[in-house]
């Protein structure tokens, strides 16, 4: 018979008796018995034919009058050896079969094959006779299921597992096994004798055992199916299977915590329920159980890595945090709080567990410039929306670091806040490979008290930001040391960044209880912090914020509230200057950034005096040290006289916005001035009567205040500030054996001319009796370096004589033509070389030496333009660069790949060019 018609008959079957009953026992038996010969080997079974069995034959059980049913059940019919090879075939196909649709029809089926208690009396007497002795088959194969890897459909574990729980529900339930016996109602018997109970309890525990796991499985149909399983289980088998209660117990526990929340609310449901419906002995043996389980856990924590640790320490997390939850319903009985040896093995386990490795997650970006501060009020341009994460050895799955700080969350909020916190101080100070994990856990604890009642909590936060405080991070002033090796500083985590996530956590949860402490924790996350390191400038970043919404404000408002404090703080580490603070240089900006325009810096700039003139005296680190904080204090002056022009022209351009009609009333203002005009020219017109001639000799004097000079103007603040440091860095420009030292004290020499060239009276074409002695202090050291081999101390250099150019062009114009451009053309030419060589292109000194080829270059001519230069002093700046560099230069600049070293700015330099290119022979 051709399969195709086969399947068409079975599923016309299907379709027929789903609209109407089934009265006929005869065909029901008929056709499960055409059906299994059509099953029966050695003929190939199709997928199709397979679920066509499988839903006729649960259609038709399914529209089964109980008469047929009961006919099908009964002992004289011999169904049994039928329903069992039916049975077979299900199990089979549901371990065997790798298609799911098959295995979910087969379990289908045979969950329809379970007759509930209350369909009919009779019926279910009858089935439950029959399939008693198939239950320890039924439920191994069924338990299998769940537990084979091969299997990836979570569909069909969850059916398998809804399906033991049928069978076992049903078959061992406290109705068909009584307590006691009940000699005049010979109906109410036990199936089974007590040996065989015995034995299938024993079994079911073990089956329980097995699927406990899934009670962490991270399929939600999966858990779903169990918790309904044991919901089950505890209705209608509660004393048939007694020795599993403390198993089941353990599954609804690990259920309440589930992340999905209607299972995690149905669990704690039925848990509730459970205890209100015990008995004081149950209660009090539950309680004993959970809290000599939960110092097993806690114990056996650690021994769950190694192999397959993902899945135990799923498994054993989510036991403890179930626990942890659950324990304090048993009220005075609950005494694993209580205990100091539960309480630090269950911390000395989790620090174990919760090792950080040493690579850190990858934050985004890495072309960010945190130096101006900018990313502390505008974090949407500079940081990630997030706060950083860690990255751990053994918690590799979101869900197990999730269960770890829900663990420590409850132990904060818990009764034992005190002790807890006590035991991760002890680990800080004792645990030396473990100190970041001791302090990630203390912070994680401390976010658990925030809604905590308890006296004790705010005196043991005080005692964590003491702790933090004083914490010594070896690691963080490693990466600030200066030695002759280049410096890397990585986005790793270390205990001083934890620290400082945790002081902005203890200080918001404070909020005003320490408002006199608020300055030092700010002195001590900006002092500690480098912003060099993305990771330091992101958790800076959050830290402050927490720290600002504890106390109710933003975090510029927070840091100018307190910048009076950080300015004496900062007078004081510069002044003692013992050990260098690997945060000190973002401390000075935050100082100079912060602070009100007006706010006098007196104090600070004498700080900075007493600074320079330790140059002279400290040693080689210290010397660098001192001309890095040097710089970082001029260019952060520079920003903040930046920002004050920026404001005043703001103010002006509002101002002229606002007046109304300016344009007319300067109009009347105009006619006003000529009518005068007019009526004055009117009146000298006319000749006096005495005439303007007299006798009398001229006696009107010249005005004495045009023979005085003017009188020198006072220098501001700022102009002795940069006259000072001027003077005291330039003598570091020409150290030709410490190149760090020469472009340190480069910048700060470049930024403070240009600063002081806009000052008053130190602007082009005025007095500049200020700026032009320390240009001409300066031009000695400087014009030295334009013959130095390094090529980054050529290029600052020449940033340097370009300011000088553009503030006192007149004054170096015949030095600059002299003293810069002959060995500036020959830098060029050896750059050219080094471009040149393709063996080397590239190399780091390639790439490096093109970049600035490519700005000295199109410089050159901008420095022609800047000076001035009349033709014949440019002409034989132009020959030199025709001799040195030829015709055929061309280097790719850094944005494009246009030619941009024979490109003159000026007319004249274009002309001149033009002539010697195109006329050789007569140049």
């Amino acid at each position: 018979m051709p399969e195709n018609y086969t399947l068409a008959v079975i599923d016309f079957i299907s379709y027929f008796f789903k609209k109407c009953q089934l009265q006929s026992f005869f065909f029901l038996k008929d056709v499960l018995n055409s059906c299994l010969a059509l099953m029966s080997p050695p003929k190939k079974i199709s997928e199709d034919l397979q679920l066509s069995f499988c839903s006729c034959l649960e259609v038709l059980l399914n529209s089964s009058q109980p008469s047929v049913l009961t006919e099908l059940l009964s002992e004289e019919n011999n169904m049994k050896l039928p329903l069992s090879h039916t049975i077979f075939l299900c199990l089979t196909w549901a371990e065997e079969q790798p298609a799911a649709s098959v295995k979910c029809s087969a379990l289908s089926l045979l969950k329809a094959l379970c007759v509930s208690p209350g369909d009919h009396s009779q019926v279910f007497k009858l089935w439950a006779a029959m399939f008693v002795n198939l239950l320890p088959g039924i439920t191994s194969k069924l338990v299998k299921v769940t537990q084979d890897p091969k299997i990836t459909h979570a569909r069909v574990k969850a059916l398998a597992v809804d399906t033991w729980g049928h069978y076992v529900c049903t078959i061992l339930s406290d109705g068909n096994f009584p307590p006691t016996l009940d000699l005049e109602n010979i109906d109410n018997q036990p199936l089974k004798d007590a040996a065989w109970l015995k034995n299938a309890q024993t079994q079911i525990g073990q089956q329980v055992t097995i699927l406990e796991p899934l009670a962490s499985h991270s399929d939600a149909k999966i858990r779903q199916s169990l918790l309904t399983c044991v919901n089950k289980m505890l209705k209608t088998s509660r004393v048939t299977l007694e020795p599993c209660f403390k198993d089941m117990v353990d599954i609804l526990i690990t259920l309440s915590v589930d992340d999905h929340e209607d299972i995690s609310l149905a669990a704690a449901s039925s848990l509730t329920k459970l205890l209100e419906s015990a008995d004081d002995e149950t209660v009090l043996g539950l309680a004993t159980s959970i809290n000599k389980n939960l110092y097993d856990i806690s114990k056996g924590l650690a021994r769950s890595l190694g192999l397959y640790e993902n899945e135990k320490l799923e498994r054993s997390l989510s036991l403890l945090k179930g626990y942890l939850t659950f324990v304090p319903n048993f009220g005075s009985e609950a005494t694993f709080f209580l205990s100091s040896i539960h309480l630090r093995t269950l911390i000395q386990s989790l620090i174990k567990v919760s090792e950080i490795g040493e690579t850190s997650s990858i934050l985004m970006g890495g072309a960010e410039d945190f130096s101006n501060f900018e990313f502390l009020f505008k974090p949407e341009y500079y940081l990630t929306s997030s706060r950083p994460q860690k990255t751990f050895i053994h918690l590799k799955k979101p869900r197990l670091v999730q269960l770890v700080e829900d663990i420590c969350y409850i132990l904060g909020s818990s009764e034992a806040f005190y002790i807890v916190v006590q035991f991760l101080l002890e680990g800080i100070e004792e645990l030396d490979h473990l100190k970041m994990e001791s302090v990630w856990l203390l912070n994680k604890v401390m976010e658990g008290s925030r809604n905590s009642s308890l006296e004790t909590v705010t005196e043991s936060l005080k005692n964590v930001m003491q702790k933090y405080l004083t914490l010594n991070d070896t690691t963080g002033n490693a990466l600030c040391k200066v030695s002759t090796n280049p410096i890397v500083i990585s986005d790793d985590w270390t205990v001083g960044l934890l620290a400082a996530e945790g002081l902005g956590t203890a200080c918001n949860i404070l909020g005003d209880k320490i408002e006199s402490d608020i300055p030092i924790v700010i002195l001590h996350l900006l002092s500690t912090t480098n912003i060099g390191n993305r990771l330091a400038a992101h958790v800076l970043y959050f830290a402050l914020g927490d720290l600002a919404a504890g106390t109710g404000k933003q975090i510029y408002q927070l840091l100018a509230d307190n910048v009076d404090h950080l300015s004496r703080d900062l007078n004081l580490m510069l002044r003692k200057w013992e050990h260098s603070s690997p945060g000190l240089p973002t401390l000075i900006r935050v100082v100079l950034k912060v602070s009100a325009k007006d706010q006098d810096q007196c104090d600070l700039q004498d700080t900075m005096e007493s600074l320079l003139n330790h140059l002279a005296v400290s040693n080689e680190l210290r010397t660098l040290e001192i001309l890095d904080v040097v710089k970082v204090f001029v260019f952060g002056v520079k920003e903040k006289m930046e920002s004050n022009e920026d404001l005043k022209t703001d103010i002006a351009k509002q101002s002229n916005l606002n007046v109304e009609g300016s344009i007319a009333a300067m109009i009347l203002n105009m006619e006003k001035e000529r009518i005068a005009d007019e009526q004055l020219d009117i009146k000298l017109s006319d000749c006096p009567s005495e005439g303007f001639h007299t006798d009398k000799p001229d006696i009107e004097e010249e005005n004495p205040e045009d023979d005085e000079e003017v009188a020198k103007p006072p220098l501001t603040a700022e102009q002795k500030f940069l006259q000072l440091v001027i003077s005291h860095c330039r003598h570091f420009i020409s150290l030709s054996g410490q190149p760090s030292w020469q472009l340190s004290s480069l910048s700060t020499v470049s930024c403070c001319l240009d600063l002081l060239g806009s000052t008053p009276y130190q602007a082009p074409g005025q007095a500049q009796e200020t700026i032009l002695p320390l240009v001409h202090q300066t031009w000695h050291p400087l014009r030295l370096l334009f013959k130095s081999h390094n090529i980054f101390i050529v290029d600052k250099a020449f940033e340097c004589l370009m300011v000088i150019a553009r503030h006192a062009r007149d004054f170096v114009h015949k030095r600059t033509v002299s003293d810069v451009f002959p060995p500036l053309l020959k830098f060029f030419q050896t750059l050219q070389l080094m471009v040149a060589d393709r063996d080397k292109h590239n190399t780091l000194a390639a790439v490096q030496s093109r970049r600035i080829l490519a700005r000295l270059s199109a410089g050159v001519w901008d420095l022609l333009q800047l000076l001035d230069l009349q033709p014949l002093e440019t002409d034989p700046i132009i020959q030199l660069l025709l001799e040195h560099l030829g015709d055929k230069l061309g280097v790719e600049g850094e944005d494009s790949c246009s030619h941009s070293s024979l490109e003159p700015k000026r007319n004249v330099d274009a002309n001149i060019l033009w002539l010697k290119l195109n006329h050789k022979s007569s140049c």
